[in-house]
């Protein structure tokens, strides 16, 4: 048998194994374009804190120690993205999520809630940027008389947000929020957020270890560092 012979019956074996390694997943734990995935998982946990917008009326903010504060949900947000997105290009993919997590407004934390749906634009094979728009349910801060003067409530309500986002192999991302919301008193509050949002294995990582210290403290463990005799 010659050897062009040998070349083209081994040809479509060949073939078929490079078709097979560069076959679409139905769906991944991590994003990927469609070449790679035709579905993917988002599980996400973003830091983000608050760089401009609405503060409350100076009567209420110099109270106390006199520190400027913010409208209340204006604040630290620390949430959670649980969704996915299908590729329906080769670099377009849309898809939602669902939203959790806690305003960090010292000394309270207070639960947000919501949904937004996302397009992603994949840049390069693990560079990708997104932007989402959705409805969070979060306290929004109002003023009221109290006995010693106006102090600061909250009301639950609707907010607007929008997202953008700069991601890197759907691992870690640079994250900006755009948020407006009334109090239902004739009011609106708006704001813009910056902070970082990770995913995939490095959320499942850092909320096991939230989870094992939130576990340890709860037990009131305490840890001693033991000292060499003299």
């Amino acid at each position: 048998m010659s050897v062009g012979a040998l070349g083209a019956q081994s040809s479509p074996d060949s073939t078929q194994a490079t078709s097979s390694s560069q076959r679409s997943h139905p769906i991944c734990w991590r994003g990927r374009p469609l070449a790679r995935c035709r579905a993917f998982v988002l599980f996400e946990l973003s830091a983000l804190r608050h760089l401009t917008g609405s503060t409350l009326d100076p009567a209420v903010t110099q109270q106390g120690s006199g520190d400027r504060r913010w409208d209340q949900g204006l604040v630290s947000h620390l949430v959670y993205d649980l969704g996915a997105m299908v590729n329906v290009r080769a670099r377009e993919a849309i898809g939602g999520t669902l939203t959790a997590g806690v305003i960090i407004d010292y000394p309270e934390r207070l639960s947000v809630f919501g949904a937004t749906l996302r397009y992603r634009r994949w840049l390069t094979s693990v560079v990708s940027a997104d932007v989402a728009a959705g409805v969070l349910r979060m306290p929004v801060g109002v003023s009221v008389v109290g006995p010693f003067g106006p102090v600061r409530r909250s009301v639950p309500r609707s907010a607007l947000m929008a997202d953008v986002r700069l991601g890197l192999g759907d691992l870690v991302a640079a994250t900006g929020r755009a948020m407006v919301a009334t109090d239902g008193r004739g009011r609106t509050h708006q704001a813009v957020f910056v902070g970082v949002s990770v995913g995939s294995t490095v959320t499942a990582v850092i909320t096991g270890l939230i989870g094992y210290l939130t576990q340890t403290v709860g037990r009131g463990d305490v840890v001693t560092l033991a000292t060499p005799a003299r």
